[in-house]
């Protein structure tokens, strides 16, 4: 089983936030390399955000995330392997940008 390394969570939620169209919900697929290890997330996500005022910018940031449904792989050089991917982790990662 391949184990998910935080940095991969970081990577996943930058490109998730990149792919946002509607900045209240995802639902599409991302896909991070981490050296040899290519990580696909298909997933629906609900994004829920605050409006925050800082100096002279507001903007929203995101303060919680629902998984609707995902399905997350990991391809090796030796094919598709199981992951111990954790949406939780993925939601921490999520919050606050």
């Amino acid at each position: 089983m391949y184990e998910i390394p935080f940095n991969l969570y970081d990577d996943l939620a930058c490109e998730i936030c990149s792919s946002l169209r509607d900045i209240h919900y995802f639902n599409g697929r991302v896909v991070v390399d981490n050296g040899d290890v290519e990580c696909s997330l298909t997933a629906t996500i609900i994004i829920y955000r605050r409006r925050v005022s800082a100096m002279s910018d507001e903007f929203d940031d995101i303060v919680d995330a629902v998984p609707v449904w995902w399905e997350c792989h990991t391809l090796t050089p030796e094919g598709e392997v199981c992951n111990d991917f954790d949406f939780a982790l993925l939601r921490d990662a999520l919050i606050g940008r």
